[in-house]
């Protein structure tokens, strides 16, 4: 039954996009180049006997492709691809190919799940996120926390969002496979148990919602993510999110503060395995100062794995596309999944 809906969506949409097309503006697609590069130096203890106490990491840094251009009667369409700036085992991150209009926007490729972006969550101590410890890029001593869902990371899939109407706008995207690029389906379709813990399709969706109250903004969000199993004795993975984010006027500046979760049953397709994730942070911007505070938790059914994280730390924008970066990190573990880690970050980031 959901196949059958997704085909149906999929076929309409596209009948839709081609009709559009068919009225294309002379310009044709135009390309556009963006992308960043972090160089970070940590200096700490992340617990591990054998690791070093200061680190190097210039790892962290992509370009983007964006080819773009609109139809006659306004549809904007194009295709993304995201190259990672080093040599990594994932070297391309994201590729898809979009459509956008009053009908909100479509995306088909390899891209988040719709929960994902749908998520309002805590802001980072600094504006660029080198300090965030809820989907971190700059993790120490082992295992992160996530409040956005990742399970099933940029798979092949199919996307729709809304426009947003009266503040409210929503998500769906489906997913036959949890698998990534080329390797999925060379000149065949998915091969069933294949995959993350032997996932197989995967439906995601979420609402969030704007409400704007005199100065300040507002942002609830709900997600829902089911993932199928398919191995032998495996249990599928219903994910349920929340969250918020508020910020409001405060003197010359600004406060913005948030928090969310995210709960997830029979982690790895083990029945009865619940692990919860919550995260919750606060930060005051002013000009190109910021200064913040995040903190993550994860609690698991499983034994002696359980994980808290905090960041202090802020940032100062040096001038337009160059952000400076400063902060402590904290990570405390249960023995199962890491070791605790206390780390000083400063960090460079540079985008475009």
């Amino acid at each position: 039954m959901m196949k059958n809906m997704m085909a149906a969506t999929i076929v309409a949409s596209g009948a839709m996009m081609v009709s559009g097309a068919a009225m294309a503006a002379e310009e044709g697609l135009k390309l556009k180049l963006s992308g960043w590069f972090s160089g970070v130096i940590a200096v700490g203890d992340d617990g591990n006997v054998a690791h070093r106490n200061i680190s190097f990491q210039s790892w962290n840094s992509e370009i983007h492709f964006t080819a773009e251009g609109t139809t006659a009667g306004g549809i904007t369409y194009g295709f993304r691809v995201e190259l990672e700036g080093s040599t990594q085992a994932d070297q391309i991150d994201e590729s898809y190919l979009y459509f956008s209009g009053d009908f909100g926007r479509i995306i088909y490729g390899n891209d988040d799940v719709a929960a994902f972006n749908l998520t309002a969550a805590s802001p980072t101590p600094d504006k660029v996120g080198v300090l965030a410890v809820n989907y971190p890029d700059y993790w120490f001593g082992s295992s992160f926390i996530s409040t956005y869902p990742i399970l099933g990371g940029d798979s092949n899939k199919f996307i729709y969002f809304t426009p947003r109407i009266a503040g409210l706008q929503g998500g769906i995207s489906y997913a036959p496979d949890i698998c990534e690029d080329q390797s999925c389906n060379i000149g065949n379709f998915e091969a069933d148990n294949n995959g993350t813990f032997g996932s197989g399709q995967q439906v995601s969706g979420g609402l969030n919602y704007l409400v704007p109250i005199d100065k300040a903004k507002l942002m609830l969000s709900g997600t829902y993510t089911w993932t199928e199993s398919e191995g032998a004795g495996l249990e599928d993975i219903p994910q349920l999110g929340f969250g918020a984010s508020l910020s409001v006027p405060a003197g010359i500046g600004e406060i913005r503060l948030g928090g969310s979760y995210l709960g997830m049953q029979n982690a790895r397709g083990v029945k009865d395995v619940d692990v919860d994730q919550y995260e919750a942070g606060l930060r005051y911007d002013q000009g190109p100062w910021t200064l913040g505070v995040q903190s993550a938790w994860l609690v698991s059914d499983l034994p002696d794995a359980d994980t808290w994280a905090i960041s202090v730390g802020g940032g100062y924008g040096l001038a337009p596309g160059l952000d400076l970066s400063f902060g402590y990190l904290h990570y405390d573990r249960d023995t199962n999944v890491g070791f605790d880690a206390d780390v000083v970050i400063g960090a460079t980031k540079v985008s475009f």
